[in-house]
């Protein structure tokens, strides 16, 4: 484990187990959507049949799943771009974020490294404890 896990109060082997259970099921979920998906395909098919022919009932369930997947993939895609602009909102409304470059950067020229990770240290572990 990190030292910079272990200064925020990370538990490495418990966070790899949730990640691992979160895999896990995110994988089987995946395979249950790809088989639910396959047989509703071949359902809607076999249904279709009867009324356009072979060829037209896979063309019309194709068109289906392509429809489909743009719909997915455009709502992907927007959610990412909400996703974006909130990340760079927050970022750029965070004090910290704002202020601890200068100071930073100050701090280096004035005083050092070795007393900059101290007293950047210092500050973390009084905020933790609030």
């Amino acid at each position: 484990m990190s030292l910079v896990s272990r200064l925020i109060g990370l538990d490495g082997g418990d966070l790899r187990r949730r990640a691992g259970l979160i895999a896990a099921g995110a994988a089987f979920v995946g395979v249950l959507v790809t088989v639910t998906t396959v047989f509703l395909a071949l359902a809607l098919h076999a249904s279709l049949i009867d009324r356009f022919g072979p060829v037209q009932a896979a063309l019309v369930v194709a068109g289906i799943g392509a429809v489909a997947a743009i719909v997915v993939a455009a709502l992907t895609a927007a959610a990412m771009n909400r996703a974006r602009t909130a990340v760079g909102t927050a970022v750029r409304a965070s004090a910290f974020a704002t202020l601890a470059p200068p100071a930073v950067s100050l701090a280096l020229r004035h005083v050092g490294v070795t007393a900059v990770v101290a007293i950047a240290a210092a500050a973390f572990l009084a905020a933790r404890r609030r």
